[in-house]
């Protein structure tokens, strides 16, 4: 298989980097915590309702919202109703996450951030898809 190419890889950087920040994972205070800070405009939120195959499974991303793979297996959506950039002052930052198993169950954690179990689960692939409302 090839290697990717210098500008390839800079690109994953700066995408991953976008969508997630400089370190999302990280290990604080004996707890892994999942804290997304991406640092997107608002222009990469939709402005309308979307459908999307994501890993076999038919989703709804509803308006204001910006997709991305997480970890290969991991569907992560930023719902941004207010279509605000998430940068920046005036910014909308992860208030909320909506964890959907792949087996169905569905739980919604308050907060900005996933810690320990959670990130977890998360970090292992549990989650078909990760709501995460900006507020």
């Amino acid at each position: 298989m090839p290697r990717p190419a210098g500008s390839t890889v800079e690109f994953l950087h700066l995408w991953t980097h976008l969508f997630l920040g400089a370190a999302p994972f990280v290990f604080e205070e004996g707890k892994l915590l999942f804290r997304p800070a991406p640092v997107l405009s608002k222009s990469f939120f939709s402005t309308n309702e979307q459908c999307a195959n994501s890993f076999g499974f038919e989703e709804t991303l509803p308006a204001g919202s910006a997709a991305c793979a997480l970890l290969g297996a991991t569907l992560l959506v930023y719902i941004n109703p207010t279509r605000q950039d998430t940068f920046g002052d005036a910014a909308v930052r992860p208030g909320r996450y909506q964890l959907h198993g792949r087996d169905g169950s569905m739980q919604t954690v308050e907060g900005p951030h996933l810690e320990g179990q959670a990130a977890e689960a998360l970090r292992q692939g549990i989650f078909r898809r990760v709501d995460v409302l900006l507020a």
